[in-house]
C-alpha cells in the first residue's frame, strides 16, 4: 500500500533564513524540494542523518543535494536544508535552510529545539 505524501510545515525562523537567501532566488526550487521530501522524506538523494540529537527523538536530516536553478550548479548548489520527519503523523518539519558559503554548518541548537520526541 502506497502512503500519502507527508504534510510539510516549517518553523518560524525559516522566514529569517529566506530573507538572508532572497538574493539567490530559490522560492520555486524550495517548492520543488518540499514536494520531493513529502513523497520520500527518508530516502532522498544526498540526505544524511545529523548526529548528536539523541535516540529518544526522530532523526533529523540534512539535505545536501538541493537543486537551485539560480546558482546553475544542479544538486551541488551549496544550499542545505535541515528537517525532521514524524512517521506517526506523516509530517515533515523543515527546521533550517542555509547557504554553505555563508554559514559553515547547521544550527545544532535549533535542530535540537525542534527535534520531535518519539512516543
Amino acid at each position: 500500500m502506497k502512503m500519502l505524501p507527508a504534510k510539510v510545515i516549517s518553523v518560524d525562523e525559516l522566514d529569517k533564513d529566506f530573507r538572508v537567501l532572497r538574493r539567490i532566488g530559490l522560492e520555486n526550487d524550495f517548492e520543488t524540494f518540499k514536494q520531493a521530501v513529502s513523497v520520500e522524506p527518508t530516502r532522498l538523494s544526498g540526505i544524511v542523518r545529523l548526529q548528536g540529537i539523541g535516540e529518544e527523538f526522530y532523526p533529523v536530516y540534512k539535505a545536501r543535494k538541493f537543486r537551485c536553478k539560480a546558482l546553475n550548479r544542479g544538486g551541488n548548489s551549496g544550499i542545505r536544508v535541515i528537517y525532521t520527519y514524524n512517521p506517526s503523523i506523516n509530517e515533515v518539519l523543515i527546521i533550517e535552510i542555509y547557504y554553505k558559503e555563508d554559514k559553515e554548518n547547521n544550527d545544532m541548537q535549533r535542530a535540537k529545539k525542534y527535534a520531535i520526541k518519539k512516543n
